[in-house]
């Protein structure tokens, strides 16, 4: 099914979920459950800054056997809140080509996907 912008906000929370579980397994590079790898790098700021930066690259990722990733992710945590940019071609239960800006502070989304060309606003 091609991400819409009735659809986006579930792909966008099983991209998330996928964001942190990867981080979970921390640098390096990891196999997905179902196919595919993903490369993570991780950058630490400041103690005083608490920020954490990662990027993740997709290869034919997919843990879950429904989606599957392909292209990078650049993760920003700083305290509660967090930011990610992401460049990436889902496929499998949902499917587009995916550029864009997240970010949450206080538990409040905000931000774009671009999805095929259409921007998608959170």
């Amino acid at each position: 099914m091609e991400i819409t912008e009735a659809n986006a906000a579930v792909v966008q929370g099983a991209v998330q979920t996928t964001i942190g579980t990867v981080i979970g397994k921390g640098p390096g590079t990891h196999s997905g459950a179902h196919s595919g790898k993903v490369k993570i790098t991780q950058s630490i700021g400041k103690v005083a800054q608490m920020a954490i930066t990662y990027k993740l690259d997709f290869d034919n990722y997919s843990d879950d056997g429904e989606i599957w990733l392909d292209g990078t992710v650049d993760y920003n945590l700083s305290g509660t809140n967090f930011s990610y940019k992401v460049d990436i071609e889902i496929a499998g239960a949902y499917s587009g080509e995916v550029e864009g800006e997240i970010n949450v502070s206080g538990g409040a989304y905000s931000g774009y996907w671009n999805v095929n060309g259409t921007r998608i606003n959170f």
